[in-house]
């Protein structure tokens, strides 16, 4: 199924009886070059109560949302820093919000996905931190992608480790955005939904008023999609 032939088939690849295919081993995972681990722990020491506190404000989310998902001031960044983990919730790299709402990263380390404590049997896949920082202050409880297309597996892994029954994803409600979500959906192996929202992402939603039970209104129009 892994080993490539010329005859590609809708789930793998078509080898005749006697033919020898070469096995091509698949690629060792990158190893981070830095203890982004480390770094977080150092940004989370040196970030002051009230620096949360007028970020959640700036973002209009709420300061636990924060907390939650791990964010500090990075200071030698002149940024916001979050931790990106990898499926097996080891951090992997770090992500980067300057005050200008400019994103990137800190060099040497992997990309990742954005998990907050705790758990539950539905997860809303989000993309960002900001939006899963949304997505706790109305009292859900998600996982961020980095990007719409971005840690795939990650995502699948977190998923399967967490015992997570279904997932909702909603991505930022642009052509990208909605493919990316697809995407997704059909890797995953729970039953998954895709929510549009009347805004661009959800800290835009919650920023226009919107709330839990306007989400439980849209949740129960939705559409799932059964794994295969």
């Amino acid at each position: 199924m892994r080993v490539e032939s010329p005859t590609p088939t809708e789930k793998g690849w078509w080898h005749r009886g006697r033919e020898q295919p070469n096995f091509v081993p698949k690629p060792p995972p990158e190893v981070p070059e830095i203890d982004a681990a480390a770094m977080m722990q150092r940004f989370r020491l040196d970030t002051r109560s009230e620096q949360l506190d007028r970020l959640a404000t700036v973002l209009g989310v709420s300061t636990d949302s924060l907390t939650r998902t791990g964010c500090a001031y990075a200071a030698p960044h002149g940024a916001w820093a979050w931790p990106m983990v990898s499926g097996i919730g080891k951090t992997v790299g770090i992500r980067l919000r300057a005050e200008n709402g400019q994103k990137w990263s800190v060099r040497g380390g992997r990309e990742g996905i954005f998990v907050p404590n705790g758990s539950a049997r539905t997860a809303y896949v989000v993309e960002g931190p900001t939006d899963l920082a949304a997505c706790l202050t109305l009292g859900l409880w998600g996982i961020g992608r980095p990007s719409c297309r971005g840690s795939v597996s990650h995502t699948q892994v977190a998923i399967n480790r967490l015992h997570i029954q279904r997932a909702i994803l909603i991505s930022d409600n642009d052509g990208p955005g909605i493919e990316g979500a697809k995407a997704l959906a059909s890797e995953l192996q729970i039953p998954v939904a895709a929510m549009i929202l009347p805004a661009k992402d959800l800290r835009q939603f919650l920023a226009y008023g919107g709330t839990r039970v306007l989400l439980d209104s849209l949740e129960r129009q939705l559409v799932w999609r059964q794994p295969r």
